[in-house]
């Protein structure tokens, strides 16, 4: 009860602390409802090419949710970055670890609490909206949008994962760090990122490129088979890069070129995955359009 009372205590007087981590986290979660919702729902197989949107929605949710823990992540060593300074005197004060451990562990079950309900009842009102903007777009006309329970279950279970791993990751920092370590590590906050030639010169590319292919595509549904494969890079890419240069960090690995060049392999690797995934979804979608 005494932790408990601490972790309410500390998320009411710290609400600046967490709010990032809290807006984040709900953001990411609608996100993950609305592809899950949409791509479970039985509406979906009402409209033309259906089965093939539905198809690429479950594909979309697979990817958004490894995007998704990958901001968790980061988003929460943000807040252990800012926290950590309390944790030290916790130490100090002669708490104990495990007491540390389990404040903590009781913060990111509230913030996981917090999320799955507001981040349900926003996810069930964009998937409306999102739903009506879409069979507008593909000249359907069925603006129903049913919304799987399933769907709620699975998002939810999901999360539940993502906040375990937290939780892993924060018990092991607060493990493996003495008290001056911690007190250390909160005087050093956030480094400002860098600018970088080669990530705006691929940005412009990738702008580019959806540009040409949103002025080119004539049919709206297989815009989406066209479009999903450059989505999905772009999404690789900026969370492949940002975990590969924290996982080699951790190692003392932080050259930027070795960096560069293992995200640019792994996105080689995954753009060929994602070509033979985009031949075969559009054979599909084809096949279903032509019955």
């Amino acid at each position: 009860m005494l932790s408990l009372k601490i972790a309410t205590n500390n998320m009411k007087r710290g609400i600046k602390s967490f709010a990032p981590f809290l807006m984040a986290s709900i953001t990411m979660f609608v996100l993950v409802f609305v592809t899950a919702s949409i791509g479970f729902s039985p509406s979906i197989g009402k409209l033309r090419g259906g089965e093939a949107v539905s198809m690429l929605m479950k594909f979309a949710l697979v990817i958004l949710a490894v995007f998704s823990l990958m901001i968790l992540i980061y988003s929460y060593r943000f807040l252990q970055l800012q926290r950590s300074k309390e944790f030290g005197l916790y130490d100090i004060l002669g708490f104990g670890k495990r007491k540390i451990v389990n404040v903590a562990f009781l913060e990111l079950f509230i913030s996981y609490l917090l999320t799955l309900i507001i981040g349900t009842l926003l996810g069930i009102a964009f998937s409306k909206f999102l739903f009506l903007i879409f069979v507008n777009l593909i000249g359907g006309n069925y603006f129903d949008l049913q919304i799987n329970f399933n769907a709620i279950l699975l998002v939810a279970f999901i999360y539940l994962i993502f906040f375990f791993i937290l939780m892993l990751i924060g018990a092991f920092i607060i493990w493996k760090s003495s008290s001056l370590d911690l007190l250390r590590e909160a005087s050093k906050g956030e480094k400002e990122p860098k600018s970088n030639l080669f990530l705006a010169a691929l940005a412009l590319i990738l702008l580019a490129s959806g540009y040409s292919l949103a002025l080119t595509v004539e049919d709206p549904v297989s815009a989406i088979t066209r479009f999903f494969p450059l989505l999905i890079a772009v999404l690789h890419f900026a969370g492949a890069y940002r975990m590969i240069a924290n996982i080699l960090n951790v190692f003392g690995a932080n050259d930027f070129q070795l960096v560069l060049t293992i995200s640019l392999l792994t996105l080689v690797g995954c753009v060929l995955a994602y070509y033979l995934i985009y031949k075969i979804t559009s054979k599909v979608y084809y096949h279903i359009v032509e019955r």
